[in-house]
C-alpha cells in the first residue's frame, strides 16, 4: 500500500502524536520514513544584509539545531519500532510548499502530519499548513489532531 512516508513536524503536541502514530502505521507496512522539519528563513532589507549578516548566520545556526532537536525525536522514534527513516530540513517561507516539494522529490506517496502546529493568530487569519498542504499535493495526507 503505502511503502514511503513523509513526517513533517514542528514540535508541537499536534505533530508528535502525527509522529508517532505515521511511525506505527510504517512499522505496520513495512513503509519508511522521511521525517521533514520547515523553518522560516531569515528575512531582512536587502540594504541592511551587510550590517545584519552575522545575525543571519547566528539565526540560521539557531534553526538548524532546532530542526536537529525535532528531526531527532522522529530517528528514535523510529529506531525504537524498526522502521527506516532519514531526515532533513529546509527553510522556506511558506511551510506547505517545502513539504509538498519535498514528498515529491523524495517519492513519498503518503504525508502524515498533525492537524495544527504553533503557529496561533496567523493560523487563523491565513490558513493552516496542514489545509494548504491538502489543497496543493495529490498524494493522500492523514491528518492527526
Amino acid at each position: 500500500m503505502f511503502r514511503r512516508m513523509l513526517i513533517p513536524t514542528d514540535g508541537s503536541v499536534h505533530s508528535e502524536r502525527a509522529v508517532i502514530s505515521g511511525i506505527g502505521l510504517a512499522r505496520a507496512l513495512k513503509a519508511s520514513v522521511l521525517g521533514f522539519h520547515v523553518a522560516p528563513p531569515f528575512s531582512s532589507l536587502s540594504y541592511l544584509v551587510e550590517v545584519l549578516g552575522g545575525q543571519q548566520q547566528a539565526y540560521e545556526k539557531e534553526m538548524a539545531e532546532r530542526a536537529e532537536r525535532y528531526l531527532e525525536d522522529i530517528r528514535h522514534i523510529a529506531d525504537a519500532a524498526d522502521v527506516p527513516c532519514e531526515c532533513e530540513y529546509r527553510f522556506e517561507h511558506h511551510p506547505y510548499q517545502a513539504i509538498v516539494a519535498a514528498a515529491k522529490q523524495r517519492d513519498c506517496d503518503l504525508i502524515v502530519m498533525g492537524s495544527r502546529g504553533r503557529q496561533g493568530l496567523g493560523r487563523l487569519l491565513l490558513g493552516s499548513v496542514t489545509h494548504r498542504v491538502l489543497l496543493h499535493t495529490d498524494l493522500p495526507v492523514l491528518v492527526f489532531p
